[in-house]
């Protein structure tokens, strides 16, 4: 709630704006998931590609996404330290 009465001028909510821009960058990612022929993934390849696409995202910023594919079953963690992540769904 913003004060003075602003919260009354905008048109939208800035919750639902950080909520269908994270939903965007999972969107995203997904679909560089999907579209490659890789059968693993990794956040340094997730990073420059969206990087690329014009999300700044840093290997870092990265890991909560891979964290949230990785309790939804989409990735599931590998041995090898260069395939870290394997995509099973």
């Amino acid at each position: 709630t913003l004060n003075y009465g602003v919260s009354d001028f905008l048109t939208g909510s800035p919750v639902q704006e950080l909520n269908r821009q994270e939903n965007e960058i999972i969107s995203v990612i997904m679909k560089l998931l999907l579209e490659g022929d890789r059968e693993f993934t990794s956040a340094k390849y997730l990073s420059a590609k969206l990087t690329d696409l014009g999300y700044k995202k840093s290997k870092k910023s990265v890991l909560p996404y891979i964290g949230f594919l990785l309790e939804m079953g989409i990735l599931r963690q590998n041995d090898d330290p260069r395939k870290p992540y394997l995509i099973i769904r």
